[in-house]
């Protein structure tokens, strides 16, 4: 309890100081002085700033897709899930870039560790959607097709608003034109499909 307790302690620390001074700047002694540890200690639970970040970036990457998770079990149309879900995650990401002003830590592709996870993370979160598009009356190749053009449009959004406010307001939008291209006609948005429970949905849209 008392290791788990000090990992919390270094992680914490470290995704602090990530955030405020980006990745190349933050040290395993920055670290080990905001913990109040020496650095050998610091070591004795990550043994490099490598495995430190991977660490932070894994449990950071976590938190993202249970607020996403919980986005998607919004009880209300289609639409709004896919809009609370968009926002919890790429809404996160552009306002620690809108009030950073730097590409935030997480997003650093230009790191290995990172965007080896963050790809995973992207594939992860292409699947959560589609799969939920599916048991709200998508078919699974409009599903799939749905789930990467919202990915990508959310992506092109953030590097063209100037605010939360302008970018939830272009979400409206575009998720509805997604909707309206993938739902089929005569089909109320959000009706799920009977005929298919969530294991079957699963392994369809996979």
């Amino acid at each position: 309890m008392i290791q788990e307790t000090r990992e919390t302690q270094i992680l914490d620390a470290a995704e602090a100081l990530l955030t405020r001074y980006g990745l190349r700047r933050v040290t395993m002694d920055d670290v080990a002085e905001a913990v109040g540890l020496s650095r050998p200690a610091v070591y004795q639970y990550f043994s490099s700033k490598s495995a430190l970040i991977t660490a932070a970036l894994t449990r950071f990457q976590m938190r993202v897709q249970e607020q996403v998770e919980t986005a998607l079990a919004y009880d209300g149309p289609l639409s709004e899930q896919l809009k609370r879900a968009i926002m919890a995650r790429d809404g996160l990401y552009l306002e620690q870039l809108l009030s950073a002003g730097q590409i935030p830590w997480y997003l650093n592709t230009g790191n290995s560790d990172i965007a080896k996870a963050f790809e995973a993370a992207q594939e992860d979160y292409q699947v959560m959607l589609r799969r939920h598009m599916f048991r709200g009356g998508v078919s699974a190749q409009s599903a799939k097709v749905a789930a990467r053009i919202i990915i990508s449009s959310s992506a092109g959004l953030m590097s063209m608003v100037s605010s939360q406010n302008e970018f939830s307001d272009d979400l409206d939008e575009f998720i509805a034109l997604i909707l309206n291209k993938v739902t089929p006609r005569g089909q109320s948005e959000g009706t799920v499909d009977a005929g298919f429970g969530d294991d079957a949905a699963s392994r369809i849209v996979m």
